[in-house]
């Protein structure tokens, strides 16, 4: 009588199996053209949208959301991370330095709390820092993204 069922169970099996194994087609086929990013500093992606004739559109830096687990070679999901200002200001001048970004026309934040947005306005270029609150010290917040668009593209 189990032997009945253990045909039914290896083909309930097999289906399961084929399909959650997605390739790489399957997945631009669904979603589209799969992002670029580049682990600029340890732990430190940036994230890259181009326009149609290469150039960069606008790109975003942010922490790695995931940490690799070399004990057993498996990733596990960062709750918080946040970005030191210092590295984010090498990583820009590495991007566009001052003298591409032009003049600054204007700068401006939003607050809600703790969390807020600073953007910097320049000839060229509009960057954008993303604050949230800190988990370490109460009423302060941390530095967790930051969106250079150029303007001009």
């Amino acid at each position: 009588m189990k032997l009945k069922f253990f045909p039914v169970a290896l083909f309930g099996l097999f289906a399961v199996l084929s399909a959650t194994a997605q390739t790489s087609s399957d997945l631009q086929a669904k979603y589209g053209k799969p992002l670029e990013a580049y682990e600029v500093r340890p732990n430190i992606l940036l994230a890259v949208e181009y326009t149609t004739d290469g150039q960069i559109l606008e790109a975003v830096i942010e922490p790695r959301h995931t940490e690799k687990q070399p004990e057993n070679n498996s990733y596990s999901v960062t709750a918080f991370s946040s970005l030191s200002s210092e590295v984010v200001a090498e990583i820009l001048d590495e991007l566009i330095p001052s003298v591409e970004r032009g003049k600054r026309l204007s700068q401006s934040s939003f607050n809600s709390s703790c969390n807020s947005i600073a953007r910097e306005l320049y000839q060229n270029v509009e960057i954008n820092r993303a604050y949230k609150c800190s988990e370490i010290v109460k009423g302060s917040s941390a530095l967790y993204a930051v969106r250079v668009r150029w303007r001009k593209r």
